[in-house]
Formats: structure tokens, sequence, C-alpha cells
């Protein structure tokens, strides 16, 4: 068979970013097992390590991996004739996307034969949904095209739902997929704040002059290395009357005696009505001694300054009124 070089991709690069690199596994390599649906199941039909729903079954027929694919073609079920089927494996993820900095990267090989079907890739991270399916395939020149979604894992996210499916309007998929694959480069460091600080209009901290969110950290396929980390913060600098997006230019740099994360980083304040503000800033994030969990009055919630090319910017080390900085720092690098 002809195999063809059209690649269908679906890129979803989310507020964290994708890199640009070529598509290929991430550092996790491919998680799936039978990724070719080579080992048999129950019975000829059934791939081990698949759960297969509807009109899907194995057949003796694939792409790179020859010998056998998940085909979505048509089975009466006792009452009506059912056109459409999909083929799904769990993964844990847990612990691989603190505040949603882990990558994904999910692709499969579809081939419909010239017929009607509809071939979809999903990953479902605890309901979370990544998905893309070709609309109008009837009449492609037969051989196998790959389908690929990316992006960033949701913060947290405990498992991820990998499935291909293949669906027919009134008549059988007739679809195959084969040689399928999914992917993570997960956290390896981190440092997050998200919290409240100085006196608000009200006299209290409950609104504040400035306003922190989000995260920076390192990825494993980076660790150790002179990678720029990913994530980002944002800044409301309210008594100004603006806001800063925060991204990282060099490693983190963590010290395990004082308890903090220093970042060097680049940022862009727009404001209106005024030149935007741009440039390059240190930020000191300080875990405190309530942690991660610090709540309540009174709670040592960790610090933060900011030292910026804009004096307008900078911040003298103060203790958080509301929030919490969280650091995860890295296992020593091997000298």
């Amino acid at each position: 068979m002809k195999h063809s070089k059209k690649v269908l991709t679906a890129s979803i690069a989310l507020l964290l970013g994708v890199s640009g690199a070529a598509f290929g596994l991430l550092f996790s390599g491919n998680l799936l097992e039978n990724p070719g649906f080579e080992v048999e199941g129950v019975d000829a039909a059934d791939a081990a390590d698949w759960t297969q729903v509807g009109a899907a079954r194995t057949a003796d027929t694939g792409h790179n991996t020859p010998d056998w694919s998940m085909y979505m073609t048509s089975f009466f079920d006792g009452q009506v004739d059912v056109f459409s089927g999909s083929a799904y494996q769990m993964e844990s993820v847990e612990g691989c996307s603190p505040y949603g900095l882990g990558l994904f990267e999910a692709s499969g090989w579809h081939n419909n034969d010239g017929s009607s079907g509809v071939p979809g890739l999903s990953v479902d991270f605890d309901g979370t949904t990544f998905s893309d399916s070709d609309t109008d395939v009837a009449g492609e020149p037969d051989g196998y095209q790959q389908m690929t979604l990316a992006g960033n894992i949701p913060p947290f996210a405990m498992m991820a739902k990998f499935m291909v499916s293949g669906a027919g309007d009134g008549v059988p998929a007739d679809l195959h997929w084969d040689d399928v694959e999914f992917s993570t480069d997960c956290v390896y460091d981190y440092a997050k704040v998200s919290g409240k600080l100085g006196q608000g209009n009200k006299g209290n901290g409950n609104n504040g002059m400035y306003s922190f969110s989000g995260a920076i950290g390192t990825l494993e396929s980076e660790a150790c290395g002179a990678a720029t980390p990913v994530g980002m913060l944002h800044i409301n600098y309210k008594s100004e009357g603006f806001s800063c997006d925060v991204t990282p230019t060099d490693p983190v740099v963590y010290d395990d005696f004082a308890g903090t994360a220093t970042l060097a980083v680049s940022y862009l304040c727009e404001i209106v009505d005024d030149e935007d503000l741009e440039g390059s800033a240190e930020i000191v994030l300080t875990q405190g001694a309530g942690g991660a969990e610090g709540q309540g009055k009174n709670k040592d919630r960790g610090m933060i300054s900011v030292d910026a090319d804009d004096d307008i910017l900078d911040i003298e080390e103060a203790s958080l009124d509301k929030g919490n900085v969280n650091l995860m720092q890295p296992a020593a690098c091997p000298e």
C-alpha cells in the first residue's frame, strides 16, 4: 500500500506555550501499551491493553506495524446497526503538571480507504478534553495520514484518557487507526505565587496594591540544563492602573538554605493611553513557613520582591497579605 504523506495536525498552544520544535515523542517516550495493536487480547478481534467500544475491532492490516490495526466498521448489536467505534487507554499523569506547566503530545495514523468514515483523536484529562477530527475525508486516496494533538496538561490532572475513534453517517466507518503515541514532559521544579500585597483603598490587604498569579518552572527534558523555563507570572499594579506579564529568560536559581527562588525575567506592561513598559527584572520568591497551604490570619505566606529596569515596577521585599508562595526545588544535579 502506498502511504500518503499528508499530515493533519491540530496544535493547541495554551497560555504557557508549546515549543516550535518538530512533532515527536516527548521526554517520557510513548506511554501507551500495545500502540500498534499487534498483541491479541481475549480473541483475534480484541487488542490487549485497549478498551474497545461499539464497532471497534482489530484487523490484519496496518501502517508501519503492518500486521494489525484498530478498525472501525459496523455491527448489529441485536437491535440496531452501529456505525461508529472507539478504542481507548487510561494513563496516569498524577504529579506531572502542577499549575499547568507540563506538556503532552498525542498522535496516530488513520486510513479511511476512500470511504466517508470520520477519524477522531482525543485526550481527556479529568474532564478537560483536547480533540481533533477530519470531517471531510470521503474520496481521500488510499493511504495513512497522521493526526496530532499537543498542549499543556491541565493543572494537577490525575488521569489521561487517550482515544481514537471512527464514525460513519448511516454507513460503516471503514476506518483504520495504527501506530498511536502519547507522551508527556512533566514538571521538574517550579516557583509559584498567587495572592495580594499592600494596603488597598480600604486600609487592608483584601484589595491590595499588588496582586500576583502564575508559575514558572523547568520541564524534565530540560532538567539540569541551561534551557529557559516555561510558564508566566502576572502582576497587577493596582495603584498604577496597569498590569504586567512576566516570562522567564534564564533558569530559576533556587537556594535551599534560604528557601528562595530567583527568577530572571522579561516583562511587558500594556498601559492605556501611554507607552507600554518593556524590560528585564529580577524577582525573588521566598517560601513561607505556612508552605503551599498557608491560610488564615497571621500565616507566614511567603515573600516577594521585584527589581526592574523601570523603577515604577520595583517592589521591596514584603510578605504576602493573601495567598502564598509555593516552591518545588529540584533534586541536586550531578556534578
